[in-house]
């Protein structure tokens, strides 16, 4: 049985390097060239859609953040790191003895935004790259590589990033890998027994469900230490966060172990759960949103299982004692299940459910006359 190490790192990335999914836009092009003018038309907007956006700025000639001779420079001056903190702002200045890590602060601003503009930087290859020109030949330097477009002063430039923002964000957000977690840790006791192991169909319950997130992620993991058919013992296995406990601890397990990863969670109650099932969970993921939770009719609550998140919520999660905590947070999508897949998603928990479900399977299918 492999079991997974508590923490993983980005498998095919450089210490530098930018993942290709991540949603990174670079604004380039000369001194001049109307790249700060572009970022700031184009931000009320994006913002208005919801969407948090952090730009990142670089400048060769050194920074102004501060004014001289007000408290926070003074103690900047003196050699201490400083933040500071207003009514709806803040900003934190940082001594550095080494050149920046353009990779590290992106991944800082992603952990909390949706969208990270970098203003220059036009010899860093990022996901996505905007040349500005001041004129009709003023051509990106032999060393810059590909850009995704070049922009003249003849068009409308907001209108044209806001275009290519609208059809590429969504693109970066299906690209980027989903990974499957059946969470198998609980004690089952209104079952009373490991439902993770009960059989429908000629297969346990943890095997049906894995089969059908097999066909729509990139890797399907067990959480916990239940136990699981002798077909899957060869299964990654992710173990419950440590001093956690219920659904939270395998969620938070998962996520520490590829914290950047996005996740779909089952529980192992979900016997009926199907490929199409939960590619129509996964359609409903849009930019700026940060989780998808599926109604339940009957009870009008949404259910944190089954569900997709992003990694941006890791860090609510280790704040909270029970998933159905994140459904207030406004990142969050509570969708009605449609008809089709509500039996799909239905929890089975209790003996008597146990027996409505499997003379379910007993009756014979009604015929048309």
């Amino acid at each position: 049985m492999k079991e997974g190490h508590p923490f993983r790192r980005l498998s095919g990335s450089g210490e530098n390097s930018i993942p290709k999914h991540w949603p990174v836009l670079g604004i380039c092009g000369y001194s001049g060239a109307g790249k700060t003018s572009l970022i700031e038309a184009v931000l009320p907007p994006l913002c208005a859609k919801g969407l948090r956006v952090g730009v990142i700025k670089h400048d060769a000639h050194g920074l102004t953040v501060d004014a001289p001779g007000k408290d926070s420079d003074r103690f900047f001056r003196a050699g201490a790191d400083v933040a500071a903190h207003g009514p709806q702002e803040s900003f934190i200045r940082r001594h550095s003895d080494h050149a920046p890590d353009l990779r590290r602060s992106v991944a800082d601003w992603l952990r909390d935004h949706d969208l990270v503009l970098v203003e220059g930087h036009k010899q860093t290859m990022l996901p996505a790259r905007v040349w500005l020109r001041r004129q009709p030949r003023d051509r990106p330097p032999p060393d810059a590589g590909r850009f995704d477009f070049e922009m003249g002063w003849g068009i409308d430039r907001p209108s044209a990033l806001l275009a290519f923002l609208e059809e590429w964000l969504p693109r970066q957000l299906a690209s980027a890998p989903v990974k499957g977690g059946v969470l198998i840790g609980g004690t089952s006791s209104r079952m009373g027994r490991p439902k993770a192991i009960l059989r429908m169909g000629g297969k346990t319950w943890l095997e049906r469900i894995v089969a059908a997130m097999d066909a729509c992620v990139e890797e399907v993991v067990v959480i916990g230490g239940g136990q699981i058919p002798s077909s899957l013992k060869n299964r990654l296995r992710i173990p419950d966060a440590p001093q956690r406990k219920g659904p939270i601890a395998g969620l938070l397990g998962a996520m520490r172990w590829d914290p950047w990863a996005t996740w779909l969670f089952l529980p192992c109650d979900v016997p009926r759960i199907t490929e199409d099932a939960l590619r129509w969970l996964l359609a409903q993921r849009a930019p700026g949103v940060w989780g998808v939770m599926p109604l339940d009719t009957a009870s009008a609550r949404p259910q944190p299982l089954p569900a997709w998140y992003d990694f941006r919520l890791l860090g609510l999660s280790e704040e909270m004692d029970r998933p159905i905590a994140l459904a207030s947070h406004p990142k969050i999508c509570v969708i009605s299940i449609p008809p089709a897949f509500q039996n799909a998603f239905c929890g089975i928990n209790t003996p008597k459910e146990l027996l409505c479900l499997r003379q379910s399977k007993k009756r014979p299918a009604a015929r048309t006359l």
